[in-house]
């Protein structure tokens, strides 16, 4: 008789999976294996684990395996086992099908069917509709009125890499992390679509902050550009990185996360360093961000700047005051912030009182009463 522990490495294997085994807990039999299968948007996955899945999908009396993006491990706090879809899968076409938690992809129908060939409970978003799609609805926080949320770990500088920690001492002081996503969450026609970010925006947004006197640590992997190719210069690092984990710890470690467009102030968040975003309003209310920010928010501090993603324009003029108003923002906003390491905390508890309402509506415009002026002319 096959072992479940030979069964499961035997099914990786042939399907290409990454595993990683996070407990000492072993599976008695087959029915007793909890497989989650998670590909949304980078965001709401961070949302949702933190949120809905230890409260409504995490069974102690099963072996839990959460099957997601490359590095997002860390979010699920206590899962067995964590897959990976590895080299053998396109995952960049597969990412940009993401919609909230659930994912729209050919791919995830093919995924299925290989698991519920040998798994009996496989579990995918659809199940969690009524209490998550982009962000927390309202039937789980009725129920749920308040969540523990369990921020993760920090790892020790010894894992920055010793290259990081050189070049950043010869950078200017004011030294920001940044990861130039390929795609950013816009809303359209009622909801949301992840569409291709502008490449050559990152590549002008570093230039102008290079003049500005930034250093940049830009962190790369499967889901951004590869910046590395446009742009080199002395105050630049780049990095290639897909473990959550150590991005959080990087970011903690420079203090300052800047999100362009790229709904990944999560990252900040979660890392507890300094988070400034740059982001389109109605992106921002319509997909309740609130709920992420007020969720996730630490002793540090954390800023938006309302703006709309432009195309990229040749006029150097024009690029220059795009980002002049962002860049002069971020100015005020890193100086004012505190440079000393605050608290880190390790989990909060979180009533959804103190959440709801908290969202303004969108801007509207609105008629102004204007003197009447006359012409005696």
């Amino acid at each position: 008789m096959i072992h479940v522990n030979d069964l499961i490495d035997r099914f990786c294997k042939k399907s290409g999976f990454v595993r990683d085994k996070l407990s000492d807990k072993t599976a008695d039999n087959i029915k007793s294996v909890n497989v989650f299968v998670i590909f949304g948007e980078m965001a709401s996955v961070a949302l949702f684990s933190k949120t809905v899945y230890p409260v409504i999908c995490k069974s102690n009396d099963h072996y839990n395996i959460v099957l997601s993006w490359n590095g997002f491990e860390v979010l699920f706090e206590g899962i067995d086992e964590f897959w990976n879809l590895g080299s053998s899968h396109d995952v960049l076409s597969f990412y940009r099908k993401a919609n909230g938690i659930d994912n729209n992809s050919k791919n995830i129908n093919v995924i299925l069917r290989s698991l519920n060939e040998v798994f009996s409970n496989v579990h995918t978003p659809v199940e969690y509709f009524d209490f998550f799609k982009t962000c927390v609805e309202e039937k789980f926080y009725n129920i749920y009125r308040d969540v523990n949320i369990v921020f993760p770990n920090l790892l020790s500088n010894l894992y920055i890499p010793q290259l990081l920690l050189e070049k950043t001492i010869k950078m200017p002081n004011k030294k920001i992390v940044i990861m130039p996503f390929n795609s950013y969450l816009h809303w359209q026609d009622g909801k949301q679509h992840l569409v291709f970010h502008d490449e050559m925006s990152y590549v002008d947004l570093f230039k102008n902050l290079l003049a500005k006197n930034y250093g940049i640590i830009c962190v790369q992997n499967d889901l951004t550009y590869d910046l590395s190719k446009n742009i080199s210069e002395e105050n630049i690092f780049f990095l290639k990185e897909s473990n959550i984990q150590k991005i959080i710890t990087i970011i903690h470690h420079i203090g300052f996360y800047l999100d362009f467009f790229a709904n990944s102030a999560f990252l900040g968040y979660l890392a507890q360093a300094n988070t400034f975003c740059v982001t389109e309003r109605n992106n921002w209310f319509n997909n309740k961000k609130q709920q992420e920010l007020e969720l996730f928010r630490s002793n540090y501090n954390c800023k938006n700047y309302f703006s709309f993603m432009r195309s990229n324009n040749s006029n150097t003029y024009l690029d220059n005051n795009y980002f002049y108003g962002i860049i002069k923002h971020m100015d005020e906003f890193y100086k004012n912030y505190i440079l000393e390491k605050k608290n880190v905390i390790k989990h909060k508890q979180v009533n959804f009182n103190d959440i709801i309402g908290i969202s303004r509506s969108p801007f509207h415009g609105k008629y102004i009463k204007v003197k009447r002026v006359t012409n005696n002319a």
